[in-house]
């Protein structure tokens, strides 16, 4: 996640990519929610995807709205590093967490190291 990227979240119809973009064209285009008021499709995922692809203006709504969206996430998730590493370490190691399990790890204090990060 940190440093590094590949396709895993997106590339096909269910991705995490293909799901926003939905919901950012709902709110821009349909549910009036977005940039503007205007109606220009309806909700579902067909009429949306043929108006995003004729819309150059709904298009460059729909990526500032990802791309907004996208900093807001990583932002978050490297002011919650230590947590998510915690997280993730943890499902290496047991495959599963309980939602217990996973309260518990964020609620750790940090660990006191006496190496210095590499």
């Amino acid at each position: 996640m940190f440093g590094s990227r590949s396709a895993g979240g997106g590339g096909r119809k269910g991705s995490d990519l293909h799901i926003a973009t939905v919901t950012a064209q709902q709110v821009e285009a349909a549910y009036g929610l977005g940039a503007g008021f205007t109606f220009l499709s309806g909700a579902s995922e067909e009429e949306l995807l043929v108006t995003l692809h004729m819309n150059g203006g709904l298009q460059a709504r729909v990526e500032h709205v990802l791309a907004v969206e996208f900093r807001r996430a990583k932002k978050l998730a490297e002011e919650k590093r230590t947590e998510l590493e915690r997280i993730a370490e943890a499902l290496l190691r047991k495959k599963t967490l309980s939602a217990e399990d996973v309260l518990y790890l964020i609620g750790l204090q940090p660990r006191f190291c006496l190496d210095p990060p590499h």
